[in-house]
């Protein structure tokens, strides 16, 4: 009674000054007004006090996404699909057959691509900003890490630029969206430079790399599905082909999420409108671990945790997808053929706690 009590008071008092200050204004000005300043902890009590009624495994809190206005997180969530772009048969990775038997088996434990072999192979946790990005980080997220692994090098951390797939240099997209597959496309075909090349700006700028970026473009071989959309699957390819980009809907009160096991208070509404990296699991838990794009001032400094089927749901979209053969200036081994990457595999065939 006393936190409402206080919640009331503030927002009385906000308001207030917000009144007095546009006393010219009307009502919904006024109200316009207070959603762009990012006014949210009414919501946020809300939320919070749902949680408690209904005893589930994760926090809300003020995060680096929470205050922003309801137009400006939706514009973060731009994962688009383009029908025309989905993979062919040819162009499917095929989990084993005994893993498509029994979808909720436990055979495996936990994997975390931040913790295998005593190494972090995921690069950074970055920022989108302002634009609805989040395919172009999710794509370049998995072939950085992918980069990590063929070198055999987990402090490697290349860091490639975003700017210039949301810029008119890339067709797959912009800051109002874009979709991942297509992007992968125009990468495996063209490249995509450095960071320091074309640095991050958040916005549809025209295509102003640095002269010389084509000499210094990254590029991948292969482009996948693992299929079928099944949890055993989505671990089998996790664990033999790196992070995987994966889709999810993004309800309101995701932006608003601090720790613990994801689950939307309203549920999930059936059509992806965001793109993340998958990069571990736990049985025990019976959850996802996902790198998102929103800073670490979101969730768990930047990753989060969902339940099992959550993400299996959206395999029809297309997803997950995985790439192979990282080329760049630097020499990159194949993952699937490299002596190295079976010092990493061996660890994982024999099914050891991986943290």
């Amino acid at each position: 009674m006393k936190i409402a009590l206080t919640i009331l008071v503030l927002f009385l008092l906000t308001f207030s000054c917000v009144a007095t200050a546009y006393e010219d204004a009307n009502l919904d000005e006024v109200g316009r007004i207070l959603d762009d300043a990012g006014m949210s902890f009414y919501d946020l009590y809300n939320i919070q006090q749902e949680i408690r009624d209904r005893n589930l495994n994760w926090t809300a809190g003020v995060t680096s996404v929470s205050n922003l206005s309801v137009e400006e997180k939706r514009a973060l969530c731009g994962l688009e699909v383009n029908s025309g772009t989905l993979l062919s048969t040819a162009q499917t990775l095929q989990a084993p057959v005994e893993l498509r038997v029994n979808s909720t088996s436990t055979s495996y434990g936990t994997f975390d691509w931040r913790d295998v072999n005593g190494g972090d192979w995921m690069t950074t946790v970055k920022n989108q900003a302002s634009c609805g990005s989040c395919w172009a980080f999710a794509d370049l997220g998995v072939i950085e890490a992918r980069a990590n692994i063929e070198l055999n090098d987990p402090d490697f951390d290349l860091d490639l630029s975003e700017q210039h797939l949301v810029s008119a240099c890339c067709p797959a997209g912009n800051c109002g969206g874009g979709d991942p597959l297509s992007a992968f496309f125009y990468i495996q075909e063209n490249g995509v430079p450095v960071e320091d090349c074309f640095p991050y700006l958040a916005d549809n700028s025209d295509c102003t790399p640095c002269t010389d970026w084509e000499d210094g473009a990254w590029t991948i071989g292969d482009i996948y599905q693992v299929v079928p959309g099944t949890t055993e699957a989505y671990k089998w390819g996790l664990e033999n082909y790196g992070p995987m980009v994966v889709a999810l809907d993004a309800p309101d009160d995701m932006f608003y999420y601090t720790g613990g096991i994801y689950e939307p208070l309203d549920g999930w509404s059936g059509t992806p409108n965001h793109a993340v990296v998958l990069v571990g699991y736990n049985d025990t838990g019976e959850y996802w671990i996902i790198k998102n794009s929103w800073g670490e001032g979101w969730g768990e400094n930047g990753y989060g945790r969902v339940h099992y089927g959550d993400l299996e749901q959206y395999s029809d979209y297309g997803f997950p997808l995985v790439v192979d053969n990282v080329s760049g200036p630097t020499p990159v081994h194949n993952l699937n053929t490299s002596e190295d990457f079976y010092t990493i595999q061996a660890a994982i065939d024999d099914h050891d706690t991986l943290n």
